[in-house]
């Protein structure tokens, strides 16, 4: 990927506090040292010469004797040399250390060697108690300065042999690991000014020159104890300033990815100015005086600026003349996990083609351009924008985004645009919500650009912005994550096409397919992985009038935990492949496609859409329409990981027979299937739930086609058994099952801490038992009942659209008069009373108790009705994710299940 320069660099990696040293003399000559992203400062600390004449501590104050030193930046990984050269032979050193500037480091692990005047000299890493440790060195002070075994000390470790009548040492580092922890990390801070008419009253720092001499500043080393501190910086002169051209609050070597601060209060003598924060940015990065470079300082909202921002000082809110400042801020730490900074970035010219106006956040402004900063967190709405001295006559891009390292998965949207005040239109289907990119300073590692922007060659989800001096973003996230964005699913996805258009004979779209929809298309799905190449179809009994669209498709358990999916796709029609253009649109996009929501279903680029994207020429005249993929990658979330709770091996749950026959549409849904009503139906309606349901009859009295099921309460370790006796005898001429299992309220967490369930059967009509069975998850996220999101445990002998399903289609028997599912539950921490619990009734159903099913009353028209898998009368499959539900005392994880079925017209 290409990488991005940043200047912020030495401002992440540096925290400078000044500390005096023995001699100060002529300053060292400090050679080119490469400043690259999360590096950290290296250089050769030394006091050398019988008379301490030669000095260096890298790059700062208390520097002497013309040293010529070598410095670096290295990152993890790298291997840098550092160097420190005399003007003239040195007779000995007293002390010689290869230094990094690693604020708060805990762990270091790297190679070094030396040499001295270009010869290798030996180094014993044993002669010394730590291979590093940290050391205030010139002006770095402890917290910040790390020296790394390798050198010489007259009064301590000696890893090597002192260097005597030498003129060059140098030293090679290979970094090969750091771990860090801010807190705790301290940081220089104070109040900057420049004021009086004639600029003589002005303060910048302790190690500026020039400060007004009749000043008292009051300025601030700041550590973290806890989570957040509270600081009042002052500024006390001996007469009165009458004239104030700029002001800041300004930290220097703060690493503001993890700090944030509101300004408590302002005050000149002793009189509250209240400061409007709303004007520009929160921070920015910007050097004061000689001493405080803009890699390394940031200044803070709250100030005032002559030719910038006034957030202090405006018109109707002068600052008076004062002879004391005081400003009062509180600093909150954040968790890189919590907190990230938001910016507006734009490129474009107020004359065509001069690129002349321009804003990728803090510090990147030209004169006048005023930027609009925030910090944004999973559920916070926030607006950003940027502010132009004059007309900006086109943008090239503009984009909202967000510094963030790590981040897998950002969901929200974009509340509105607003240009000059004015609310303009945005089409967030034109491309993705959040992608990566490098964006001024920040590299593609860092920062993620948000949908709802304008790029002149790439996606344009508004108009371009022209002819305007302000613009304006709000947008709200509902979720950002970290992970392991590199995370291959291991998954079993379906793959297929859907078709939609018109037939020669009627017309009317006569022709419509998603997996098995019109008998007179062939056409079915295939299951795929990663690594693995399938070939789908679609042939018509007759040559299609038009083509409306045509999509291959792929359904997965959860879109949304999905990072990216790679694929070849070619595509054939009547056998002869046909060109596939792929920068057409987007690779891949989640979309509803027939009763698939877009929670389960992707589109892949390679088809047709009359109102949107042709990845091809619309089809004509043809009878087959092939799609062959290689799925080489599907990258997903990280899963989260959820603290077991004990509790749950001591609670009660319950356990349901549950079935579904494809030709009749005889079923008795999961307990907790939301879409026909179960968990709205136990929380709410009269119990339907204790009959088989038969989907041919009109009318509910119809669809009952009897049966007296027995559920069983599962209360600790046991043997337990649920039944159904009496319904119709071959369940309406039913042949086979899609779906047969015993549902369970028991969290599926349990099964990974201790809890087993064997020995599980079912046996139909008294006949020989079927053993081959599976545990698999039932998983919801359940918009209406969010108190039964959860995942539970599923014994499943027969599920057709489940990739492990256990036995054959035939291998279970309809019943004549019994259905009986024997299973034994060990790990619980209590026995139950009995070694074999008979099934009993549950009870009622209340707000503690697992749903149950509703029996549709109304004729289904293809409608997703069950929990179960199965294919209609046409043949149409369709997923929905099974609703979960909490029960009783226990808390419950999360789990999928997808599910696949039909009622028949």
């Amino acid at each position: 990927m290409k990488k991005v320069a940043k200047k912020l660099a030495a401002f992440v990696a540096s925290f400078l506090m000044l500390v005096s040293v023995l001699t100060v003399g002529k300053p060292a000559v400090v050679a080119n040292a490469d400043e690259t992203a999360e590096s950290y400062y290296a250089f050769v600390a030394i006091g050398a010469g019988d008379g301490w004449e030669y000095q260096y501590y890298g790059k700062t104050s208390g520097n002497s004797g013309d040293v010529v030193a070598q410095d670096a930046y290295i990152s993890v990984g790298e291997t840098k040399s550092i160097s420190v050269t005399m003007p003239e032979t040195a007779t000995q050193a007293w002390f010689v250390a290869p230094c990094l500037v690693i604020p708060g480091a805990q762990e270091i692990d790297f190679d070094v060697t030396l040499k001295v005047d270009g010869k290798a000299v030996a180094i014993d890493l044993t002669a010394g108690k730590k291979l590093w440790w940290a050391e205030g060195t010139g002006a770095w002070d402890a917290t910040e300065c790390v020296r790394l075994a390798g050198g010489y000390n007259e009064w301590g470790d000696k890893f090597s042999a002192k260097p005597v009548n030498f003129k060059t040492i140098e030293f090679t580092i290979t970094l090969k690991k750091v771990v860090t922890d801010t807190q705790g990390i301290g940081f220089y801070s104070f109040l900057a000014m420049g004021g009086a008419e004639d600029w003589s009253m002005g303060y910048s720092g302790k190690d500026n020159a020039g400060n007004y001499a009749g000043v008292v500043a009051n300025d601030q080393y700041l550590n973290f104890e806890g989570d957040a501190l509270t600081v009042t910086y002052a500024l006390e002169f001996d007469k009165a300033v009458d004239k104030v051209w700029w002001m800041a609050p300004v930290i220097t070597g703060a690493n503001f990815k993890t700090v944030d601060f509101t300004v408590d209060s302002i005050k000149f003598d002793g009189n509250e100015i209240t400061p409007d924060l709303t004007l520009g940015d929160a921070w920015w990065t910007e050097g004061v005086g000689d001493a405080y470079a803009n890699d390394s300082t940031v200044r803070l909202a709250g100030g005032y600026n002559e030719w910038g921002t006034k957030y202090i000082g405006g018109e109707s809110n002068p600052i008076p003349s004062f002879t004391k400042v005081e400003y009062t801020i509180t600093f909150t730490q954040l968790s890189a996990d919590e907190k990230y900074l938001a910016f507006l970035a734009i490129g474009g010219d107020s004359d065509t083609g001069s690129w002349d106006m321009s804003y990728t956040g803090p510090g990147s402004e030209a004169e006048g351009v005023v930027g609009k900063t925030a910090y944004v967190a999973a559920g916070d709405t926030v607006t950003i924008g940027v502010t132009f001295p004059q007309n900006f006559k086109h943008a090239y891009y503009t984009a909202p985004c967000i510094v963030a390292e790590g981040v897998n998965l950002v969901k929200g949207h974009i509340d509105s645009v607003k240009i000059d005040g004015k609310e303009v239109a945005v089409n967030m289907n034109a491309g993705k919500f959040w992608w990566y990119e490098g964006t001024g300073d920040y590299d593609e590692e860092h920062c993620v650009r948000l949908g709802g922007g304008y790029n002149e060659w790439a996606a344009q989800y508004i108009a371009a912005p022209e002819n305007f001096t302000s613009i304006e973003y709000t947008f709200t996230i509902d979720k950002i994550s970290k992970g392991n964005p590199a995370m291959e699913s291991n998954e079993t996805f379906e793959l297929g096409i859907a078709y939609g258009g018109d037939k020669a004979e009627s017309g009317d779209w006569g022709y419509g397919y998603v997996t098995g929809f019109n008998a007179e298309i062939e056409g079915g799905s295939e299951f795929i992985k990663v690594g693995e190449t399938r070939t789908v179809s679609l042939k018509f009994a007759s040559k299609p009038l038009y083509t409306w669209y045509v999509a291959p498709y792929l359904l997965c358990q959860d879109t949304s935990t999905a990072l990216d999916i790679d694929f070849d796709i070619v595509c054939k029609i009547d056998g002869k492949e046909i060109p596939v253009d792929r920068a057409a649109g987007k690779d891949f996009w989640t979309e509803g496609t027939g009763d698939y929501t877009d929670e389960t279903c992707f589109r892949l680029a390679g088809g047709y859409n009359e109102w949107g994207t042709h990845y091809i020429e619309s089809p004509k005249n043809f009878t087959t329409i092939e799609y062959t993929i290689t799925l080489n990658s599907f990258l997903v979330a990280e899963p989260e990981v959820v603290e077991f709770d004990p509790a749950l091996l001591s609670g009660k749950y319950n356990a349901y027979l549950s079935f579904q026959c494809p030709e009749t549409w005889v079923y008795r849904d999961d307990w907790m299937n939301e879409t026909s009503g179960g968990i709205a139906l136990w929380k709410d309606i009269a119990n339907n739930f204790d009959h088989v349901t038969w989907n041919e009859g009109a009318t509910p009295e119809e669809q009952n086609i009897g049966g007296t099921f027995v559920d069983a309460v599962i209360d600790g370790n046991g043997t337990y058994t649920v039944t159904l006796t009496g319904a119709d005898p071959g369940f309406k001429g039913s042949t086979k099952y899609n779906m047969l299992k015993v549902s369970t309220t028991i969290p599926y967490s349990c099964l990974a801490n201790g809890l087993e369930i064997t020995e599980a059967s079912v046996s139909v009509d008294g006949k020989k038992p079927v053993t081959d069975f599976v545990l698999y998850e039932n998983k919801v996220d359940s918009d209406n009942y969010p108190e039964y999101n959860g995942s539970y445990i599923s014994i499943e002998f027969i599920n057709t659209y489940n990739s492990k399903n256990p036995a054959a289609l035939d291998s279970v028997q309809i019943p004549q008069e019994s259905i009986v599912c024997t299973f034994t539950v060990k790990g619980f921490d209590h026995d139950n009373a009995a070694t074999e619990q008979p099934a009993a009734e549950p009870e009622k159903p209340s707000n503690e108790t697992p749903a149950q099913t509703e029996v549709k009353t109304e004729e289904p028209k293809n409608e997703v009705t069950s929990s179960a898998d199965s294919e209609s009368k046409e043949g149409v499959k369709a997923i929905i994710v099974v609703v979960v539900v909490i029960l009783g005392v226990a808390a419950v994880a999360c789990g999928v299940f997808l599910a696949i079925k039909k009622k028949k017209k």
